[in-house]
């Protein structure tokens, strides 16, 4: 469990990193899921809780099937009428 704890809050680190840099621009989409359990060798739900805990930051943002994106720190999030809900996912 502690081994996960780093890794999360690595993977975390490394993209703060990349976006206070300017490496990553605004609405750009961020490495999939599956990529960065590979690069970190890590499980998704490792990769899943650091993009969870970037979104709760107000970093990044999720669209179903389509991944994470970088948030614009000028733009809001997106609107309810912009989310789409994927009610499959969250049963």
């Amino acid at each position: 469990m502690f081994d996960t704890e780093l890794k999360y809050k690595l993977i975390m680190n490394d993209i703060k990193g990349e976006i206070e840099k300017g490496l990553v621009k605004p609405g750009q989409r961020l490495p999939s899921i599956r990529s960065l359990s590979e690069t970190y060798s890590c499980s998704k739900s490792t990769v899943i809780r650091a993009y969870d805990e970037l979104e709760k930051a107000h970093l990044v943002y999720a669209v179903p099937n389509s991944g994470y994106f970088f948030l614009d720190s000028k733009k809001k999030t997106p609107s309810s009428s912009q989310r789409i809900i994927d009610f499959e996912t969250a049963a």
